[in-house]
């Protein structure tokens, strides 16, 4: 075989493995995204995970318990959650939390969500408003109280709402500072959330404490015995991660590309050691003139880094033309570049200099002669 074709072979191998690698390494740099069915953040995953219920008929002294919480090491936030019939036959979810989340970079609303609700104003969810949409506010007959010189309800609900509009709501309007797209619920202060409680307009009661990581299972067992000291609760459970990839399933889901790996670094390393056997004679030239073994081990491993160079500079290229052509996402590029060129060129360089070993102690004769 001509030594241009061998050399374009080595190089196609490279190439396969290269692109194969960088394919393998991005994956996992998102593989968060597959294991847990979150938006990602450690922030969100804490959130939407870490979380443990406790159901009561009512919110009477949940006010002394969240107090209480929100003094314990590792509780980073304790809501209140309830359902209100806004309309007949219809709940709308509301809450009260101790400390509003950053869930997203930037504030992801129409207006600007407070980092605490003050009484008499609503912070309201988008997914709420959705199934909402187009049913009849109450008037202001129905008990709608109406500041003199507001501007009163609107006559249907909508899903968009401008700030400083009346949300009408039990019987009260609420002053709109923002419509939030990240929350499940209406954000209301404590107050108004107990209020609208003692006015019987509240079902399905529950308190939620968040915890952090590092948060025990004996300090969780304290949480639980401080609340139940204060009011005994009806149920309680604590929320479960839904994983949506195990380890296990994500291997096997990665291991074609795996075998593709490993065939293509073994095509080119074989075909690089019928290289190397076609040049005994040529080498056993060069030490007969003198070349030292580790010359000659250091001529051989910078060809092998030459050859690797330039095959993973074409497979970058060859990788992002895949990616834009098939819509592939790339999660981490410069991080997937510089973890892929490091091990491969671990693997290949380990494995040219083994192959060298043999061809590298014998003597010039003996190696011409073993070759002939």
């Amino acid at each position: 075989m001509d030594w241009k074709r061998e050399i374009a072979l080595i190089m196609l191998g490279i190439i396969i493995s290269s692109c194969a690698v960088i394919k393998f390494t991005d994956n996992i740099t998102n593989f968060q995204h597959y294991y847990y069915d979150t938006k990602g953040t450690r922030e969100e995953r804490v959130f939407y995970e870490n979380r443990v219920h406790f159901s009561f008929t009512n919110s009477e002294k949940l006010d002394q318990v969240i107090k209480k919480l929100k003094e314990q090491n590792g509780i980073c936030n304790v809501i209140l959650k309830g359902n209100v019939e806004i309309i007949p036959e219809h709940d709308f979810a509301v809450a009260s939390y101790s400390s509003i989340p950053m869930l997203t970079e930037h504030d992801n609303s129409i207006g600007t969500t407070p980092a605490q609700v003050e009484d008499g104003t609503i912070v309201l969810s988008y997914g709420s408003l959705c199934s909402l949409e187009g049913s009849r506010t109450p008037d202001p007959g129905d008990g709608i109280i109406v500041t003199y010189g507001e501007e009163p309800p609107k006559s249907s609900y909508t899903v968009f709402y401008s700030c400083n509009e009346l949300f009408p709501m039990a019987g009260s309007s609420y002053r709109i500072v923002a419509e939030n797209f990240n929350f499940e619920e209406n954000l209301l202060s404590q107050n108004d959330f107990m209020e609208l409680d003692r006015a019987g307009r509240l079902s399905d009661v529950e308190l939620i404490y968040i915890y952090n990581d590092d948060f025990s299972g004996t300090q969780m067992a304290q949480a639980e015995e401080l609340i139940r000291s204060v009011k005994p609760y009806e149920s309680t459970y604590r929320e479960q991660p839904d994983n949506t990839l195990s380890v296990s399933d994500y291997l096997d889901f990665m291991s074609n590309l795996i075998l593709g790996v490993i065939l293509a670094v073994l095509n080119a390393l074989f075909i690089y050691q019928s290289v190397l056997k076609r040049r005994i004679p040529s080498y056993a030239v060069l030490k007969l003139l003198g070349l030292k073994n580790f010359q000659l081990r250091a001529v051989i491993l910078l060809e092998m880094l030459l050859l690797f160079s330039c095959s993973f500079i074409v497979s970058i290229v060859l990788f992002l033309l895949y990616c834009s052509a098939s819509g592939q996402l790339i999660y981490n590029l410069r991080y997937s570049i510089g973890y892929s060129f490091g091990l491969l060129l671990l693997i290949y360089v380990l494995l040219s200099l083994i192959m060298t070993i043999r061809l590298v102690k014998k003597q010039p004769f003996e190696a011409y002669s073993a070759n002939k």
